[in-house]
């Protein structure tokens, strides 16, 4: 599954980022989808992992 995300994503990352973006996005669909009965579709976790990405970038910046 994660060589599937990785290639859809539209951005490019390096592996650190992936892993460390998907670790953040498996752990917001636990606190906030499954707790509360919800589905996560394919597409949400790739728009949450490009977010993560982006959030990983930022703070590796300051």
């Amino acid at each position: 599954m994660k060589c599937s995300i990785r290639e859809q994503l539209k951005i490019s990352c390096t592996k650190d980022e992936f892993n460390e973006a998907l670790d953040m996005t498996m752990d917001y669909i636990k606190f906030n989808n499954i707790r509360f009965g919800k589905r996560t579709n394919i597409d949400q976790v790739i728009s949450l992992v490009e977010t993560s990405i982006l959030i990983v970038r930022r703070c590796e910046n300051d």
